[in-house]
């Protein structure tokens, strides 16, 4: 099992890389506040770019501490379709995505 602490938003300032709407770094703007977010995350296949060529079938990942900004309302659920697609795409058997118990989720 994996564990990673982190406030959410995987930000490479300095080394940004995008392959269509895939990116190294969480693109938030088109989805806060927009009620079919979804739907245009799916269609539009935006996420992180995949690790190819390596083996993550006997991982588990369990994301904690993330901390959305409570001005936008579905913050962390963008935060969370993030990392459960580019892990489930890596071939990660299970991945679960926690919120800090103190932000406004």
């Amino acid at each position: 099992v994996l564990f990673i602490i982190t406030d959410g938003y995987m930000v490479a300032e300095t080394s940004m890389h995008k392959e269509a709407n895939r990116s190294n770094y969480i693109q938030m703007k088109p989805f806060r506040n927009n009620n079919d977010w979804e739907k245009m995350f799916d269609e539009k296949d935006f996420g992180f770019i995949p690790i190819k060529g390596k083996d993550f079938s006997n991982l588990e990942v369990c994301i904690l501490g993330v901390n959305p900004k409570p001005e936008f309302a579905n913050e962390f659920d963008i935060i969370k379709k993030y990392y459960q697609k580019w892990f489930t795409e890596m071939g990660v058997k299970h991945v679960e995505v926690f919120a800090n118990p103190q932000s406004e989720t």
